[in-house]
């Protein structure tokens, strides 16, 4: 009997043995090599200034002053274009509420800012167009503007293209009140470039 047991653990082990080694498969290993991810980049270049910055003395009633620059996207994603002033230090409101400024983009191609092809970015008090929350979309009034395969707005400036000039002119009115004798202020003049559809700048309604 001892034998016979022994006889059936041994076919058993054997058995297992050979139900182990059938369980083996061929095996093959394929590569591809060098991957490799870098971000694109939002960057702005200002260039062709005139009369900037702006420096005004003694400014009269009916009197205005004019300049311009041009913007290029040198960066390497398209992106969205937007002006407003900020770091407005005013005496007091008064000057800030009788200032004027219009600002407009000309058709690419064209640099005499008196030149009717162009698309009207503000016009209005400079009190108007000073913050973020204030900005206005530039990059839609360029006469080469493209549309993204995120949405269907003509609003982005592709990369290494210039948009466009941009002329602006800032007026004291004829009728500006004695209250404004005096008075002076400071900006800085901003162009922000967004991303496409960057929900932290949204043009003004």
């Amino acid at each position: 009997m001892k034998n016979i047991l022994k006889s059936l653990i041994i076919i058993l082990a054997v058995a297992a043995a050979a139900t182990g080694s059938t369980s083996a498969y061929f095996t093959d290993t394929a590569k591809i090599e060098n991957n490799q991810i870098q971000t694109g980049t939002i960057k702005l270049k200002i260039d062709e200034l005139v009369n900037k910055p702006v420096v005004i003395d003694n400014m009269a009633p009916g009197e205005s002053t004019s300049g311009s620059f041009a913007i290029k996207n040198d960066g390497t994603l398209p992106q969205e274009q937007f002006f407003y002033l900020e770091n407005l230090v005013p005496d007091d409101t008064t000057l800030e509420d009788n200032l004027f400024i219009e600002v407009k983009r000309l058709k690419v191609g064209l640099y005499d800012c008196e030149e009717s092809e162009y698309s009207l970015i503000y016009s209005g008090k400079l009190s108007g167009i000073v913050g973020e929350s204030n900005a206005q979309k530039i990059s839609d009034n360029s006469s080469i503007a493209t549309s993204s395969t995120i949405d269907d707005e003509v609003d982005n400036i592709d990369a290494g293209l210039w948009g466009g000039k941009m002329c602006q002119t800032i007026s004291l009115p004829q009728d500006a009140p004695d209250e404004s004798q005096g008075k002076s202020l400071t900006f800085d003049e901003i162009v922000k470039a967004t991303q496409d559809i960057n929900p932290d700048l949204l043009p003004t309604p």
